[in-house]
């Protein structure tokens, strides 16, 4: 099984985590929020979801799921890391990408440290190209790793029915 760690643990990210953890994956949730990191180190999901909260109780009951705030430890254990962090619309309805290039920022310093290949996968509702023109740049500048060489890059959409983007 695989040492994923996910980064944010709102709606996607939670039931991202739970489902791993729930089929066996060693899981480290990863959030800046105190107060969702209290809450699944106690067993409860941070959102509401049918099923949810006994997947989540059982994998932390089980070892399966732990959480932290600190990127580092969460990198340094772990081969995949999804990034769900929100991306919510500006005002002018562009997408507000501050969080994800934080996070990815975070990421590379953590590869620069630990330099062994690691696999990012942006689970994010962007914009088509986003991860070339933003997270693959993003890793570069903050790793001065290689692509391909030192770690991968890849895009998992998350939709959003209710999202309208701004072309």
């Amino acid at each position: 099984m695989a040492n994923l760690a996910i980064f944010g643990m709102g709606y996607v990210g939670c039931v991202t985590a739970a489902c791993f953890a729930s089929h066996g994956h060693h899981v480290i949730g990863v959030d800046v929020n105190p107060d969702k990191i209290e809450l699944l180190r106690s067993g409860e999901p941070t959102v509401a979801e049918p099923g949810l909260r006994e997947m989540v109780s059982s994998s932390v009951r089980q070892g399966k799921l732990c959480v932290t705030q600190s990127v580092d430890d969460a990198v340094s254990r772990s081969e995949i890391s999804f990034i769900t962090v929100g991306t919510p619309p500006r005002r002018n309805g562009d997408v507000d990408l501050d969080a994800l290039r934080s996070v990815l920022a975070e990421i590379g310093q953590s590869l620069k440290k630990h330099r062994r290949f690691h696999t990012v996968v942006v689970r994010s509702t962007v914009l088509p190209g986003t991860t070339a023109s933003v997270a693959l740049p993003a890793l570069i500048e903050s790793s001065e790793l290689v692509p391909g060489k030192d770690f991968a890059v890849y895009f998992n959409p998350e939709f959003s029915p209710r999202r309208q983007f701004r072309t």
